[in-house]
């Protein structure tokens, strides 16, 4: 999708994708430190001193681990960025890792750090639900 040796214009449009990219980059950062910081401080946080009997325990381990969940997925978005930003300057952004064809304009536009094409996304995920076995949750 991207070539090295292209013209100005295809320049221009690359910089301004890595420029894209790395403004993402940054907000997920920014999202991170505060969610993070928040989490630290205990804020959105039920105090212990209010849980009463299993039940609330339940909901204030479960807020908890919604939380840090949420930290690994801004970790992963941040591996995948670095990884596209490192695509974009070697040329290779918007090829699948998969099965080197084009991954759509649309879903870069929407996902600009995919690195698979919806199928060989589809497949992946299928793979991966298929590997934790029936039942199994991930949250």
């Amino acid at each position: 999708m991207c070539a090295k040796g292209s013209s100005s214009g295809e320049d221009r449009d690359r910089k301004a994708l890595r420029q894209g990219l790395l403004k993402l980059r940054e907000q997920v950062i920014k999202d991170t430190e505060s969610e993070l910081a928040r989490y630290i401080k205990g804020e959105d946080r039920e105090s212990c001193e209010n849980v009463l009997d299993t039940g609330d325990w339940s909901v204030f381990e479960l807020t908890d681990t919604l939380k840090i969940n949420a930290l690994e997925s801004h970790r992963q978005i941040l591996i995948k960025l670095d990884e596209s930003i490192r695509k974009l300057d070697e040329g290779s952004y918007g090829v699948c890792d998969d099965c080197e064809e084009d991954i759509s304009k649309g879903r870069l536009k929407v996902l600009p750090f995919a690195t698979r094409c919806r199928d060989c996304q589809e497949d992946a995920e299928e793979k991966e639900a298929s590997d934790r076995g029936p039942g199994s949750v991930t949250l």
